[in-house]
């Protein structure tokens, strides 16, 4: 039973370390957002929630249900701005 489980931590530390990798090549522009905006602010970021590992996203539209970072990524916002967008961003029928 042992060696199960360590071969399923040793796939999730590979599946972490996979994830990391993909994130840096994709956000070169968050990254060079980050360390700019830890000149100016403790941290880099305005609220803690917003900060994950090794950097956080900057994101620089968004419509409906959907944010694009500075470097062009598509997300779903499950978020939805912390739910006070809760129609989506720039609603048609409100904007």
């Amino acid at each position: 039973m042992r060696q199960i489980g360590d071969r399923r931590a040793g796939a999730g530390r590979a599946a972490t370390g996979d994830y990391l990798t993909r994130f840096k090549q994709r956000t070169p522009g968050s990254k060079k957002l980050h360390e700019t905006s830890r000149r100016f602010t403790p941290g880099g970021i305005s609220h803690n929630n917003r900060y994950h590992g090794p950097y956080p996203t900057y994101m620089a539209k968004a419509r409906g249900s959907k944010v694009w970072d500075v470097d062009g990524n598509e997300y779903v916002d499950l978020w939805m701005a912390h739910f006070d967008a809760i129609l989506g961003h720039a609603p048609p029928e409100v904007v």
